[in-house]
Order: C-alpha cells, then structure tokens, then sequence
C-alpha cells in the first residue's frame, strides 16, 4: 500500500502544481506553412485540419485548441468539447480522470460599494495619476468540468486572485490567468478529490461524489475527512473505518529526559516561511502523535540522546535546533535534519518509533531531498550519493547536485567531477548509462527520452543548442539544432532570422510541420 508522500528536501522546497501526465496520444499538433495548427498521426498524416492557432498534443483523447486568444477543447476527430471562449483553459490527465479547467471573466460593476475614488491619489503630493473613479470589480469564475461525460464537479466565482490585482483599473492591467491556489486536485486509482469533495469512477465512468469535507487522500484505500476540528478516516466509498478520531495541533511535546519536556513547533518562527514540520501534526484520542499521511506510526514521545562513537549530543540540543522533521514511507523510522554538534552544518538522522537515533550510519551531511521511495539523495556535501532503503550509501560521482529523472527509476541526471559535463548516472548499476559529454541534460519528456544542450560557436558566440537523447541506447534522436525543446516536445527554431514554434515526436524526432 503506498503513500502520498511530499518530496521533501532541505530548503522545502516543493511541487505545487497540478500534476499532469506528460506523455500524450497518437496526435500531435501539426503546423502547417499558414501558421497555424491542425493535428497529424505518428506518421505525419494530417488527419485535423490545420484552423487553430495553437494547439497542445492530445491527452487521454482531448487537446486544448486556441483561437484568437480563446480556448477551447476538441476530441481526436476535431470535434469542439469545450468551446473556445474561455481566456484560460488547461487539461488534467492523470490516470482514468481527465478535467478541463477553465476560467469565465467578469466584471461586477453593480456592486458599487467595492468602487474606488481616486485609486491613485498621492497624499503627499495632492496629486491622482490614475482614473477619478473606478467602477471596475473584476471576478474570475474557475469551472472543472469532467471529460467525457461533460460534468460540471467545482464552479465558483471570486474576485481575482493577482499579486498586482490592486492596479487592476489601470489599462495595462491583465488578469492572471494561471490556476488560483484555492483550487487543489488529486487522485490515486479510481478516487479524486477536488478542493474539500471525494468523487470515485464508477462502473458507467460517471464521476460520483462520495464526500465532503475531505481534507486529504492517505492511500489508495483510504481518506482524512473532518467534521469542525474532529478528523477520521473513511474508505473510499465515504464509510468511516473505525472509532479513530484525530485533532489537528501545532507542535509535538516530547521528554528527552525523566524531566524535561521540550516543544518542537511546526512553523519556527526563525525560520518562516519554511516549517519545521511541512505536513499536518494529529493527536489521536489516546494522546498518540501522527505526522501526516503516517497514521499508523505514532511519533515516539521519549527522545533519547545522541551517541555515535566519541560523539555525544543532548537530545534537546539536536529537536531545538531541527529544520525539519518528517515520517520517512514505509519504515519505522523519521526524518530529523538539524544543525548540532561541533560541525555547523545540517545532519541528517534517523529515529525510529521507539525514541532512539539509528547510529549504525553517520549523521550525514548534505541531504537534497527524501524521495518518494525513501531513499535521501545527499548532493549538497563533498561526500554525494544516495541513501537506499537497506542503509546502504551509494556514492555519485557528480561535482554538484543530482537530478532525479522524471520517470525512469535509479537514474539521476548530474554533473561530472572529473569532466564538468553532464551525463546520466544508474545508481542501481554504479556507473554512467549516459557518458558526461553534455552541457546540460534536461527533463525526460516521455519515459527513457531527455532534453540535452551542447554548446556550439555561432558568429563568434558561444549558444547552447537543443536536442533528444534516448538514454538506454544513448543515441541522439535529434541533433543539437533547436533553440529551446519543452517537456511536451515543442520546439523552437530560427530559419532565415525568424524564430518558429513547432512539434516533435520524442521518440523519432520526425517534425511535425508543413
């Protein structure tokens, strides 16, 4: 059973975006030499007729089409889902879901109470560079609607969310037309929660809704739900599972000796904005801590001190001075990264359930990241690698930082030590699957296919030029010819001193223009 887990690394550093698939189906966007975008097969064939202009690849069988800066969806035929109206429009593909997320604009000029007088008026200088009056309320209406069944799951209307929304009577102004962050999805399996409501698939693949006040999914089985400040876990089909309940606190209370009772808080006030603890803290009814989505493994509330060969360490010395603290999937043990001892610099420890630290391995230094899987990539320090599952450390040959590739497992993309170039690491194997000759690798975008750049003189300048490499074979898909290459397999490139913006396939580097 696996859990949803944070990645987590030292400076918290976190994804927050909406998680999307980013392989896509046997459509590309085709554009043709008028400029704009129809749709081709594998092969080339032009199979949508190119009246668009832009368009994304297809997922799960639907692609965003743009007109005149409207957007809309079509079907793998051409035929319009969502018509193209809407200023902002994105698709969720993931798994059996797939949403179209869109945005209506308005303006509520009635509410006149939310009018502003001289929006700009400078006291000091008596001055008002801006209008007399506004009567603008500019408002945003988010709507998620389910694809292929047309089912409208979440619509709500607010007033814009933008950092600069108080300029907003300016003419220049442009609302924001990214996904606010009031809007959350996730799904596991046939479950997917939108904002604070459970639906499941079902067997007509309608999506129905099974709960609400949904805080978070825990497994592929399982929810934390909430009624006023009580928490309890449900199945998926919105039963409760047992007599649990939890409540949500702040901060940990822990012995680290007979008498003393020290306080770790979740948000450090020296440390804003990145907690101590990054994910939800929960005392259950028998008193038991929880670090979120752990709800099996309470947190040990007697800490014992440190001790690892000459080196002693009062546990009050190592919780105070934590930077973060979390459950590590699938073990027994948590995560405590702090600064102690004589060495001024962030140690990694390990503590298991029964309040005592693992001392077979050293308090290493230079952790980037907790992945998914459990293992800690260390790449911060002199001494870089990664901490498998068994304790084992591996070392990596890099000179800085290692990349995890976005979908093939045990490869890390890094730069060499020796060479100062770029290649791709099997860490399960020790050695290069990729030799470093590259001046950069990038995201993989499908599965086992990576974005490389090499580095060539144009006109007396030096430019990094862009290409597709296939790892297992280490064969280049595409020579370094293109300017930029996304993760969809949009490219760039300059012909006769204009830059153009086109399709390729990732797995042949067959261009898919006229």
């Amino acid at each position: 059973m696996k859990f949803i887990y944070s990645v987590i690394i030292a400076m918290l550093l976190s994804n927050t975006g909406i998680a999307q698939e980013k392989t896509s189906n046997a459509q590309y966007p085709w554009l043709a030499k008028s400029g704009k975008f129809g749709y081709c097969n594998l092969e080339g064939k032009v199979l949508i007729q190119p009246e668009f202009d832009g368009g994304d690849p297809f997922k799960n069988g639907y692609a965003v089409v743009c007109k005149n800066g409207l957007y809309g969806v079509i079907n793998e035929v051409g035929k319009v889902i969502v018509p193209l109206k809407y200023p902002s429009l994105q698709i969720y593909a993931k798994g059996v879901f797939t949403l179209a997320i869109y945005k209506t604009e308005s303006n509520a000029r009635a509410q006149f109470w939310k009018w502003k007088l001289m929006p700009e008026f400078n006291v000091l200088s008596t001055s008002n560079k801006g209008p007399f009056l506004s009567t603008s309320v500019p408002r945003a209406t988010w709507t998620i609607k389910s694809l292929p069944d047309d089912q409208v799951i979440f619509k709500e209307t607010r007033e814009e969310e933008d950092k600069d929304r108080t300029q907003y009577w300016r003419k220049d102004w442009e609302p924001s037309r990214g996904i606010p962050s009031y809007i959350h999805l996730s799904s596991l399996g046939n479950t997917l929660k939108v904002g604070d409501n459970l639906f499941v698939r079902n067997a007509d693949h309608q999506l129905k809704k099974v709960a609400g006040n949904v805080l978070e999914l825990i497994d592929d089985t399982s929810i934390l739900a909430f009624n006023k400040e009580q928490y309890f876990k449900l199945n998926i089909k919105g039963e409760k599972q047992n007599k649990e309940n939890f409540t949500m606190v702040d901060s940990i209370l822990l012995h680290v000796n007979p008498d003393k009772i020290i306080t770790v808080l979740k948000q450090n006030p020296g440390m804003y904005p990145f907690p101590t603890i990054a994910d939800f803290i929960f005392k259950n009814n028998e008193g038991k801590t929880y670090l979120f989505p752990d709800l099996n493994k309470p947190f040990p509330t007697q800490i014992q001190d440190y001790k690892r060969g000459t080196e002693l360490v009062p546990a009050a010395e190592i919780l105070a001075h934590a930077v973060l603290i979390s459950s590590v999937p699938d073990s027994k043990y948590f995560l405590v990264l702090a600064v102690f001892g004589k060495i001024n610099e962030r140690r990694m420890l390990l503590l298991d359930g029964d309040g005592n630290w693992n001392t077979e391995i050293p308090a290493y230094e230079g952790l980037d990241q907790m992945l998914g899987s459990g293992e800690m990539l260390l790449t911060r320090s002199v001494k870089k690698g990664i901490l498998t599952r068994n304790l084992e450390f591996k070392t990596f040959p890099f000179d800085y930082r290692a990349h995890h590739t976005d979908f093939s497992k045990n490869m890390f993309s890094g730069k060499d030590a020796v060479s100062k170039k770029y290649g791709i690491y099997d860490f399960s194997k020790e050695k290069w699957l990729v030799a470093p000759v590259y001046s950069y690798l990038g995201n993989e975008v499908v599965p086992g296919i990576i974005i490389y750049t090499l580095a060539k003189e144009d006109n007396s300048t030096r430019k990094e030029w862009y290409g597709l490499l296939d790892m297992e074979s280490n064969q280049q898909i595409t020579p370094p010819v293109y300017d930029t290459i996304d993760y969809n397999s949009r490219v760039t490139k300059t012909e006769n001193g204009t830059q153009i913006s086109y399709y390729i396939n990732p797995r042949t580097g067959q261009e898919y223009r006229e």
